[in-house]
């Protein structure tokens, strides 16, 4: 009898746990779901809605340099300039501000179609731009950024999805069709993390990776860097394909976008607490959702733990 009521106890504990976090906040940056060609700040609930700057691009990914000064984007340009038509890695300089341009900020396009089409761009604490594209992945240093023709250096060889970067601007992940992988930045050294992953982002603080695995039903996996056999499951919701994932600016929530079929409803926002539980909707003054957004606090670096290294080169044998 003692037992059950123990067990009874730790169940609702349990439950009551998972049931009893409270909403995400913050300031989120996002493209606007019916103006395309406009970046947008509001609250986590698409309220406070204000427009940052509008320029003749479709942006496909965006990464927030913590600190919250450099923007990077990923982003289809609609009108021709001197290179022409292309997808391309934009830097926008939230400091450089003018005020007699109102809603227009700094923007540079750094990769200037040298490079084909970008997939997708991260930004590190210290400035520096990786980047990818069908051939490998790159990185930008930080102190090429101010120049007319940014230099770029192949770090990998080979098509290349989804990248991030850590917190303390060492190390960064990525996935192929293999799984998630993670490049010592220093050392050059590479590891496979998991094979059922692809969109991998670094938590905060640095300790945990989030990212969606490929095997149905697709899920939310979360990934502890410090104990890499600590893995966890969660859930999402159902009703559309998995189409971006972020953490929020306290590392406690994961939040991510479906696409949906329904063309009058093209995307749904959700976060989920990082133990799992309620799935809160967010952006919801937006009937339809928005493709990709990143909350714009800032975040504080800690050293993920080393792994087991080989070489890429190994790895792609």
């Amino acid at each position: 009898m003692n037992f059950n009521i123990k067990s009874l106890a730790l169940s609702l504990t349990v439950i009551l746990s998972l049931s009893a976090h409270a909403a995400p906040t913050g300031e989120i940056i996002y493209a606007h779901p019916k103006k395309q060609l406009e970046l947008w700040m509001s609250n986590v609930n698409g309220q406070n809605a204000r427009q940052l700057f509008q320029l003749p691009l479709l942006y496909q990914e965006i990464s927030i340099q913590a600190g919250d000064r450099y923007i990077v984007v990923v982003a289809e340009q609609v009108e021709a300039d001197e290179e022409g038509f292309g997808v391309n890695a934009y830097l926008f300089d939230l400091e450089s501000q003018l005020p007699i341009r109102k809603n227009r900020l700094f923007q540079r396009n750094i990769t200037k179609n040298r490079f084909g089409r970008i997939i997708d761009a991260a930004i590190s604490k210290n400035g520096d731009v990786i980047f990818t594209n069908r051939n490998g992945l790159y990185v930008i240093p930080n102190q090429e950024l101010n120049q007319p023709m940014p230099e770029a250096e192949r770090l990998l060889q080979g098509l290349i999805g989804c990248v991030d970067v850590s917190p303390d601007g060492k190390h960064t992940v990525f996935n192929t069709k293999d799984g998630i992988f993670q490049l010592n930045l220093l050392t050059k050294q590479v590891s496979r993390l998991i094979k059922d992953g692809y969109c991998a982002v670094f938590s905060p603080n640095g300790k945990q990776l989030a990212f969606f695995t490929r095997t149905p039903p697709k899920r939310i996996g979360i990934l502890s860097l410090v104990d890499p056999h600590n893995l966890k499951m969660i859930e999402i919701q159902d009703g559309g394909h998995p189409r971006y994932i972020t953490w929020s600016f306290d590392g406690q929530y994961i939040a991510y976008t479906l696409e949906n079929q329904l063309k009058a409803l093209p995307f749904s926002n959700f976060a989920v607490h990082r133990s799992g539980g309620e799935h809160f909707p967010i952006l919801q003054a937006f009937n339809g959702g928005v493709s990709i957004f990143e909350w714009t606090d800032k975040t504080y670096p800690v050293n993920p733990s080393p792994s087991i290294h080989t070489t890429w080169a190994e790895l792609k044998k």
